[in-house]
């Protein structure tokens, strides 16, 4: 009798240690899953940056909900929380948190700027 219980808690501990392992590398995916979708969006951020047309501006979509975006003029660099990408051109000083939709426009003497809209 004491070998059925042993066996059954035997097997109960094995199930709640599979179950944690499960749940911790889960965890681990959506993680690094959230840090992929930062990557991506300051990737677009910098692209914009290099791209946007001179006298233009362009409108992007934030796919994040909460986030924040620093634009650094002197590193020339754009970074979301964790997740930094470089650009070439001379821009604006940014700290934006959890816009939907930033402006990114570019003036006559080549000058960027972004902004929360």
């Amino acid at each position: 009798m004491i070998d059925w219980f042993a066996s059954k808690i035997s097997m109960l501990i094995f199930t709640a240690v599979a179950l944690s392992l499960l749940l911790l590398f889960l965890g681990a995916q959506l993680s690094a899953f959230d840090f992929e979708k930062r990557v991506r969006a300051a990737e677009d951020v910098a692209q914009l940056i290099n791209t946007v047309p001179i006298n233009g501006n362009v409108e992007y979509e934030m796919k994040l909900d909460k986030y924040n975006l620093v634009i650094n003029a002197k590193n020339k660099n754009v970074s979301i929380d964790t997740a930094t990408r470089n650009f070439f051109v001379n821009t604006n000083e940014a700290d934006i948190s959890n816009a939907k939709i930033l402006e990114i426009a570019k003036n006559s003497t080549g000058y960027v700027s972004v902004s929360a809209k």
